[in-house]
């Protein structure tokens, strides 16, 4: 890149402070002709400013997206600790309901039994009473 700049302005500067017209011309044609490196435009510091803003918000981006990968597998792992547990209470219940089903069983078995013998041991009874009357 090369120095931009209003060269016959800084001519008369130089003569004003005592250099000759021919040096201060050759000064500045000098001047302007070099190369200078490592100065950049103001489109490549644009550029290089948007590279270095979208490479920013690109690692953000990846941190915040590891942090969701991160929750989604908290989240899962939780959920499948979740639907174990609720496995093993419904399993508990589920016997639970069988126990008491084989209780409640028994316990009619028990009841008809005795409703029955109580019913025919009034029967005999009765029977015998009116057997004994007549």
């Amino acid at each position: 890149m090369r120095i931009q700049c209003d060269s016959l302005k800084y001519v008369k500067l130089l003569e004003k402070k005592g250099v000759k017209s021919d040096a201060a011309n050759g000064i500045m044609s000098t001047l302007t002709q070099i190369e200078i490196f490592n100065i950049y435009s103001k489109q490549e510091v644009d550029t290089m400013l948007s590279e270095a803003v979208k490479e920013v918000f690109a690692k953000h981006d990846r941190s915040i997206n590891d942090v969701f990968v991160k929750q989604d597998q908290k989240l899962a792992e939780q959920r499948r600790e979740f639907d174990v547990r609720r496995q093993d209470t419904v399993k508990f219940h589920d016997q639970q309901i069988r126990d008491n089903k084989s209780e409640l069983l028994a316990s009619r078995r028990w009841m008809i039994g005795t409703m029955i013998t109580i019913g025919l041991s009034l029967t005999a009874y009765l029977s015998a009473l009116l057997h004994f009357n007549h």
